[in-house]
């Protein structure tokens, strides 16, 4: 599940953008610098080791996402894995800083900055660059975001997502979050644009070439039934980087 931090971040930032005041009660609700959007480092260090996400998806056993504001009191959402989500409230504390529910004052997770770094109780987290829209589209640009060659034809995939030079579809998400049941590759969803569900495809990169495959279910479900599993069948597409 996608969680739709876009439009809720540039509504929590936006009230970053305050004035500062020299009164202490407002000293202590100005957190702008923890103004971010943070993700699990030891996740992202999988990612960029691996190339994979769905061989760095358990490395998260709870927290994996957060999009924190500048004030205390503002709204906090959460990612749990990569499935759930959730929000707390950004509460400051007599030092630091923790995550609270709505309606009830005791910590939940506590924050500290580190050397530029957020800790979440004992987990490392870091900033995403201010380009990267969310999660997704930062692991989409890093993993495989460049220019290729397909067949002769110059394809683009942008760092917000998008996809240039490839018919009709126009945009493309990683999949991030694997069942136990259906980790038998990494999947991408192309789609026309961003409100269309689109197809999943898997894919693998090898050196300069991004590899594209079309999917089977693995056995034969049931009539009416959804299929869980499945699997890469043939070779749909073949790119090959021209420049990152």
């Amino acid at each position: 599940m996608k969680f739709c931090f876009g439009l809720i971040g540039l509504m929590l930032l936006a009230g970053a953008c305050v004035p500062p005041s020299s009164s202490p009660s407002a000293k202590l609700a100005d957190a702008r610098e923890l103004a971010g959007y943070w993700i699990h480092q030891g996740w992202a260090d999988s990612l960029l080791a691996s190339g994979s996400p769905l061989l760095a998806h358990d490395v998260v056993e709870e927290l994996s996402m957060l999009l924190i504001s500048g004030q205390a009191g503002d709204t906090i959402p959460v990612g749990y894995g990569f499935h759930e989500g959730g929000e707390f409230v950004l509460t400051a504390l007599p030092s630091g800083w923790a995550l609270t529910l709505p309606d009830n004052p005791e910590p939940v997770h506590r924050l500290e900055l580190r050397n530029g770094k957020l800790m979440v109780d004992s987990v490392v987290f870091i900033k995403l660059p201010s380009t990267a829209e969310d999660i997704y589209t930062w692991a989409l640009d890093t993993l495989i975001g460049g220019t290729y060659d397909m067949g002769g034809k110059t394809v683009g995939i942008l760092p917000d997502g998008r996809i240039t030079g490839m018919d009709s579809i126009g945009y493309a998400e990683v999949q991030l979050d694997f069942e136990a049941e259906d980790r038998y590759a990494d999947h991408i969803r192309l789609s026309p644009d961003t409100l269309q569900r689109g197809t999943w495809y898997a894919y693998k990169v090898q050196q300069d070439t991004l590899w594209l495959y079309t999917l089977r279910c693995e056995y034969e479900p049931e009539p009416g039934e959804d299929c869980y599993q499945h699997v890469p069948d043939k070779v749909w597409k073949k790119l090959v980087r021209i420049s990152r």
